[in-house]
């Protein structure tokens, strides 16, 4: 559901639809990827910045990952 309200451009629910899952599934990249691209996409730079760094240390191999927090961290 986080991602259907993010392409709706409701990003206040999309967060807290993340952070549901987040809570169910703690280990998932993706999840924290999708959390820090939210967060971006709010101006929280620092909070997207932590988020994606979870993503790239539970998924490094994941290059959309890693081009996302250099991408965040440019813009601290």
């Amino acid at each position: 559901l986080g991602n259907l309200f993010r392409r709706m451009g409701r990003i206040d629910e999309a967060l807290s639809w993340v952070q549901k899952a987040e809570q169910l599934s703690p280990g998932e990249g993706y999840i924290h990827h999708l959390r820090g691209a939210l967060l971006f996409q709010k101006g929280d730079l620092s909070g997207a910045v932590e988020a994606l760094q979870q993503a790239v240390a539970l998924d490094g191999d994941d290059a959309e990952f890693r081009v996302d927090l250099a991408k965040a961290l440019e813009h601290l």
